[in-house]
């Protein structure tokens, strides 16, 4: 999950760097803090906004986001914690089998983002609920040498859900794109293991 909210004064990044003892590590626009209890990641910036992630709940993510205000106030940062919400809910899934990745994309063209020299996921946006479906590929070369070409991609079967700010409709996604995927379910991939 990741969740933002505003800390209601400007940050001067470099004094939260110098004050935290090496819990705080210099980025290009923010500064990465990391929690230890709860165990999470937050990002600050300089306009006061900070972002956590790394938390199962968003009482969590708040929680994570309070420690963050406590640990600025501490080293006498005048801030308070306000408009706190959830931005994205992330999810991960196994189908339990091999998935015909280029055959999907074939099948589904306009949902379907699959450029495999880009990125090693088939991106499927599923339009109810509003949800982005990463499913992974590793390619598998079907060559009797090592140097062959490689002739066919399967997906290992890991999905990853993103892009809703709600749990229930990562689980609609993953029942409705479950049937998807089961017609695309590696059958060949069954008989040789």
């Amino acid at each position: 999950m990741v969740g933002s909210g505003r800390l209601g004064n400007k940050i001067v990044l470099q004094d939260v760097v110098n004050k935290t003892n090496k819990r705080a590590e210099m980025r290009k626009n923010c500064v990465l803090l990391k929690l230890t209890h709860p165990k999470s990641s937050a990002m600050l910036f300089p306009s006061g906004k900070v972002v956590c992630t790394g938390q199962f709940t968003e009482e969590g993510l708040k929680a994570a986001a309070q420690k963050v205000a406590q640990l600025l106030k501490h080293i006498d940062f005048h801030v308070s914690l306000s408009d706190f919400q959830l931005e994205n809910v992330i999810g991960r899934a196994d189908a339990g089998f091999r998935i015909l990745v280029e055959e999907l994309a074939l099948r589904y063209p306009d949902v379907t983002t699959y450029e495999p020299e880009l990125y090693p996921a088939l991106v499927f946006r599923m339009a109810k609920p509003k949800v982005h479906i990463l499913i992974f590929a590793r390619y598998i070369n079907a060559s009797p040498s090592s140097r062959g070409p490689m002739h066919h991609v399967h997906a290992s079967g890991k999905v990853v859900f993103t892009g809703s700010k709600e749990t229930r409709h990562l689980r609609d996604a993953c029942a409705n794109i479950s049937i998807i995927l089961n017609e695309f379910r590696d059958m060949k991939a069954q008989v040789e293991t």
